[in-house]
């Protein structure tokens, strides 16, 4: 559920929109009639997204804006105001509001795409927050562990480097960033054959053009070596030039143990490492689980990956996608073929809820035979949530636009044509498909005044304000048949990614005057 605080001081709009926004569920609305009070109630509620009108007593929403950012909070913030000056526009998205729609035109209309840009903006919000909680996670667990673990540039310049690799080599913090190992070599006598030999197989790894593992010895103090079991992989741009290196080592200098066991280590490692963020599993090759970490016990609601060791993986599948899921992973088994393309499944969580995942598996094949199975399993859960929220958005949408008796008309930057509903069929002649695509002023305006069109469409095109924005005009228009009838016409400005858009509300006003 999104929580949103809307601010207004008028109390029937407040009214209107919220019934409006939290009719499909997915949004909750809180309302207050003052910056002031939203202030208060923000210092005490958690909000999602703030909608803020503009001309407001005491604090206006600019001041509120510039309160709310200087305060360190990043919330969507959405200025939705009947005031569409230049310059509270640009204040506003300098101040850093997320969006700015101006009030007018078919009230449907815009508050489904006051809807829409409120599910934008949080969604987009939730995904920042994600990453960099994901990333600080990352630096965590690399920071903490006791490997050789660095990233090099495509040039082989160190960018950075754990706790353990800048202790081991006796560098500081702020002197190997932009050096390459022969330049760290030149800085310190004791490593300097070793950091050699680690930009030869830096040279390695780019020539085979994917990932190369390799022992090296690196001293100790005492001049004794250290085994350190490498593996450095490639990274390269989509242009296929090199991007930058992973340089990951474990020490390996006391070979106790098995070559069979040290194996499986550095692959649950290696795994690990790279899919850090998701779920991972093992299972034999009758599909039971053998190995889980802790973010798979996490997604299927269980406590502790013990909890799972033993089970039959496809005990968490949905009962409709079950004989599907064991069907597939039998037939793996016995070709030992298993599709690495992510596949969308749906699971049951230990507490009946449902959950998406999205799941790699890859076989496990020794001596040429297939002993089961190992995947990556990623929760996609709020994904598929603001998938369907969309799609349920959309098609409120499709629906108002669909039974207007009024024209509606959507275009974008360039005066072209991207949404051309049924009255508006009916009013120009022009079907939708013959229409979108087409610049609308060329289609629908009388020639005399293509001119004066364009020159006022560019000003717009900048600003995202002209003198048809947020008025309803009486004009001159041109049906497909070459017959000039009257309209009025209300146009409100949307400002989107690429730049500002228009919608338009048209009405045939022939019979009124005729009359």
């Amino acid at each position: 559920m999104i929580s949103v605080l809307y601010v207004d001081d008028e109390p029937s709009l407040l009214e209107i929109c919220t019934l409006f926004l939290e009719r499909g569920g997915d949004i909750s609305v809180d309302t207050a009639l003052s910056a002031g009070d939203a202030i208060e109630r923000m210092a005490s509620h958690h909000y999602d997204a703030v909608i803020s009108d503009y001309q407001m007593p005491g604090m206006d929403g600019i001041e509120f804006l510039r309160t709310v950012r200087e305060s360190g909070d990043g919330i969507p913030f959405i200025i939705f105001t009947g005031k569409g000056r230049e310059e509270v526009v640009i204040e506003a998205l300098n101040c850093g509001a997320d969006f700015y729609l101006q009030k007018g035109g078919d009230p449907k209309s815009q508050f489904a795409e006051l809807k829409s840009k409120i599910l934008h903006s949080t969604a987009r919000k939730r995904a920042e927050e994600a990453q960099r909680e994901s990333e600080e996670r990352l630096r965590t667990l690399i920071g903490a562990m006791p490997d050789i673990v660095c990233f090099k540039d495509g040039e082989g310049r160190w960018l950075e480097a754990n706790e353990f690799t800048l202790g081991l080599l006796g560098l500081g913090e702020g002197e190997y960033r932009g050096k390459t190992d022969a330049d760290l070599a030149d800085l310190s006598p004791l490593y300097r054959h070793a950091l050699q030999n680690c930009e030869r197989i830096d040279h390695a790894a780019w020539g085979a053009g994917k990932p190369v593992r390799k022992d090296e010895a690196i001293p100790r103090p005492d001049g004794t070596p250290m085994i350190f079991d490498f593996i450095k992989v490639p990274t390269y741009h989509p242009d296929g030039t090199r991007k930058g290196l992973i340089v990951i080592g474990r020490d390996v200098t006391e070979r106790s143990r098995a070559e069979c066991a040290i194996r499986e280590s550095e692959e649950k490692y290696r795994t690990l490492v790279e899919e850090i963020r998701d779920g991972f599993f093992m299972t034999d090759h009758s599909g039971t689980i053998t190995f889980a970490t802790q973010t798979l016990a996490n997604i299927f609601g269980c406590d502790a990956p013990a909890e799972m060791a033993g089970q039959s993986f496809s005990r968490w599948v949905s009962p409709e996608q079950r004989k599907w899921a064991v069907s597939a992973f039998t037939s793996g088994i016995e070709t030992g073929k298993m599709s690495e393309t992510p596949i969308e499944v749906p699971v049951v969580r230990e507490d009946g809820t449902l959950a998406w995942t999205e799941i790699k598996t890859y076989p496990i094949i020794r001596n040429g035979t297939t002993e089961g199975a190992r995947g990556i399993v990623r929760d996609i859960t709020a994904r598929k949530q603001a998938s369907i929220a969309l799609a349920e958005s959309e098609e409120i949408f499709h629906a108002v636009t669909n039974a207007a008796i009024d024209g509606i008309i959507m275009i974008d930057d360039r005066g072209c044509i991207t949404f051309w509903n049924p009255a508006a069929e009916r009013i120009f002649g022009y079907s939708a498909g013959e229409a979108i695509g087409r610049n609308v002023h060329d289609l629908i305006a009388p020639g005399h005044r293509h001119a004066t069109i364009r020159e006022g469409f560019r000003h717009f095109s900048a600003t995202g304000i002209g003198p048809v924005i947020g008025r309803t005009l009486r004009l001159e228009a041109v049906r497909k048949s070459g017959e000039d009838f009257p309209i009025e016409l209300s146009v409100s400005a949307v400002r989107m990614r690429d730049g500002w858009h228009a919608v338009g509300i048209v009405r045939d006003v022939s019979e009124r005057v005729q009359g």
